[in-house]
């Protein structure tokens, strides 16, 4: 399950200091580095990444946030495969501005993070760094991937999507909509809706409430 966030708990998280679910940037680094601190935390347990903070734990603040919110989202978009459709934050802590951004651990891991030369790199957390996946880990990350084949590349997404707004077995936390996911996503609701009905059906998703206020979660 992914912390939510308020600016009281990201101030707790910052006492605590980095770790496996827990990583600090300065500052604004190239997409393909926040890109491998969000695929690891996909493919493992989740975590928060928080920008504007240094490595011990000091607020330094970042000079302009929204454009960092926005290099975030689009690094998780395109950067990340599959791509990961997260909500960065601004945050005011002592004074000054800071971004976060939670990661819940991912149905359709493994996500894979695409560098500039083309190359495909898995990852994952262990400990406070991120690491080439390799050995069991990367064994464990393909049992993953094989749960999920036969799954249509729309299914995927609807599933990636599902798991960054709510926790997994979290139903009072559903808020993800058949009308949410077609905006977000620039597909036509009915086809939303079908796939959406197919992921129900096959107990990949859990539906709650009626008619044009059902939400979904993952199980």
């Amino acid at each position: 399950m992914t912390p939510r966030l308020d600016a009281d708990a990201l101030a707790e998280l910052l006492a605590e200091g980095e770790g496996r679910r827990l990583e600090f940037k300065e500052g604004f680094s190239t997409a393909t580095k926040l890109a491998r601190t969000l695929a690891a935390f996909a493919n493992t347990r989740g975590g928060v990444l928080v920008v504007g903070v240094d490595d011990d734990g000091r607020v330094r603040g970042v000079a302009r946030p929204a454009e960092l919110v926005r290099a975030l989202a689009a690094a998780a978009r395109e950067a990340v495969e599959p791509p990961l459709e997260l909500e960065p934050r601004v945050f005011e802590l002592d004074g000054a501005k800071v971004v976060a951004v939670a990661v819940a651990s991912s149905r359709v891991r493994p996500h894979a993070v695409l560098h500039e030369d083309g190359e495909r790199e898995i990852v994952v957390r262990v400990g406070a760094s991120n690491r080439r996946a390799e050995g069991a880990a990367l064994r464990a990350l393909a049992l993953d991937e094989r749960d999920a084949r036969g799954l249509a590349p729309l299914e995927k997404s609807v599933l990636a999507w599902i798991g960054t707004l709510a926790p997994k077995g979290d139903g009072a936390a559903a808020r993800a909509s058949v009308e949410g996911f077609a905006k977000a996503r620039n597909v036509g609701v009915q086809r939303a809706r079908r796939t959406f009905i197919a992921l129900e059906r096959r107990g990949l998703i859990v539906g709650y409430g009626s008619g044009s206020r059902r939400a979904y979660a993952l199980p």
